[in-house]
C-alpha cells in the first residue's frame, strides 16, 4: 500500500552543506557585548558564591553553583560562534570604521579583565572552601573520637559486657528466688 504526501508534508532528503552567515560588524559587537554580559553576570555571582562559603550555606551554594554552570555554558555557546567565523576577522578588520574597531577592542579587553576578576575570585573562593573543609574533617575526626572514646568508657565500666554485672542488671535477669 502506497501512502500519499501532500508537497508540504515531504521531506526533502537531499542534504545541503550548512551555511555560514556573513560576518559585518555589527554582528561581531553584538556578539561581543552578549559575551560581555554574561561574563558581568558571571562576576556578580562571584560576591554571593563569596558570601554563602563564608555563612556555610551550602545548600544556597549549590543552586549558585548549578546557575554559574549555565552561565558558562552560554558563554562557551557565544564563544563557538566566534571562533567560526575568526579566520574571517582579518577581512572584516580591513572594512570597519574607527568607531567599529574602538567598540570591538574595548569590548575584548573588558571581557579579559572580567575573565581575570572571576579567576582571581574563584582562586580565593577555593582556598576558602579548601579551608571549611579542614575544619569540617576536623569536627568529623573529633566525633568519631569522642564515640570511640565513649564506646571504650561504656566497655570499661561493663555497660556493655554481656556478662558484666551492670548489664544483667540492666535487662533485669537478676531477680530473687522468689520473685
Amino acid at each position: 500500500m502506497t501512502t500519499f504526501l501532500p508537497p508540504s508534508a515531504r521531506v526533502e532528503t537531499r542534504r545541503t552543506a550548512p551555511q555560514q552567515p556573513a560576518l559585518d560588524a555589527a554582528s561581531l559587537i553584538k556578539t561581543l557585548q552578549q559575551q560581555v554580559m554574561l561574563y558581568e553576570r558571571l562576576e556578580g555571582l562571584a560576591v554571593h558564591q563569596q558570601r554563602f562559603i563564608a555563612a556555610g550555606e551550602g545548600e544556597s551554594l549549590l543552586d549558585l553553583l548549578a546557575h554559574r554552570q549555565r552561565l558558562i555554558e552560554e558563554i562557551q555557546d557565544v564563544q563557538r560562534v566566534l571562533d567560526a567565523d575568526a579566520s574571517r576577522w582579518p577581512q572584516l578588520n580591513e572594512s570597519l570604521s574607527e568607531y567599529e574597531r574602538e567598540t570591538i577592542v574595548a569590548a575584548a579587553q573588558r571581557i579579559g579583565e572580567l575573565n581575570a576578576q572571576i579567576i582571581a575570585q574563584d582562586e580565593i573562593d577555593r582556598a576558602a572552601l579548601s579551608d571549611v573543609r579542614g575544619r569540617f574533617s576536623d569536627e568529623l575526626r573529633k566525633l568519631k573520637q569522642g564515640g570511640a572514646a565513649a564506646k571504650a568508657y561504656d566497655s570499661a565500666s561493663g555497660a556493655t559486657n554481656p556478662r558484666s554485672p551492670l548489664t544483667a542488671a540492666k535487662q533485669g535477669r537478676f531477680t530473687d528466688q522468689q520473685g
